[in-house]
């Protein structure tokens, strides 16, 4: 992870570099030698354990479809409902129809896992977990935070400071350097 951090807050001063003299391809290419130094690295020092040896339709009985499926409709829904609600409005149809559609298949994707299911991706003895679900708010309230940051910071430099759209996210790197440093092991 601290690779993926430190690659993501070095190429930021090169993409702001290469964003100003109007050639943003080039700030993506920038990227591809870390990306290929993180690649083998992670390839050097990962050893994961050998497959168990089984048919591929025992395998493939394993997967969890119903909640698969009914969770990407429900979240589907959901972002479609916020989108439309907070750009055309809340009593628009199919704003309301995707908030049905939600209040529908996200009980079901709950139901399926914790009672269809037979190796369900959400088990009840981990989601239940009061530990693990102060730690799960925990980091769903720092995200949260550290998005409306993002957001607010940008938009004040954009907007008070009439700055560049380039010079907003160069005032986040600073941030991105000490969430690198200091949220991980």
């Amino acid at each position: 992870m601290r690779i993926a951090l430190a690659g993501d807050g070095s190429i930021k001063p090169i993409c702001y570099v290469v964003h100003n003299s109007n050639n943003i391809p080039r700030s993506f290419l920038a990227q591809a030698p870390l990306a290929i130094v993180a690649l083998l690295l992670v390839g050097y020092a990962l050893h994961l354990p050998q497959p168990e040896a089984a048919h591929w339709k025992d395998r493939l009985r394993r997967i969890d479809f119903g909640g698969a499926i009914t969770l990407v409709i429900a979240l589907c829904a959901l972002l479609l409902a916020m989108d439309r609600g907070g750009n055309v409005a809340w009593d628009d149809t199919v704003t309301v129809a995707a908030l049905i559609v939600f209040a529908v298949f996200f009980p079901a994707f709950v139901l399926v896992e914790l009672k269809l299911a037979k190796e369900p991706f959400a088990p009840k003895r981990i989601v239940a977990n009061h530990t693990l679900a102060a730690a799960y708010l925990c980091n769903f309230f720092c995200v949260a935070g550290g998005v409306c940051l993002i957001f607010y910071v940008s938009l004040y430099v954009q907007a008070v400071l009439h700055r560049s759209a380039a010079e907003a996210g160069s005032a986040l790197i600073p941030g991105t350097r000490f969430t690198s440093m200091s949220s991980y092991p």
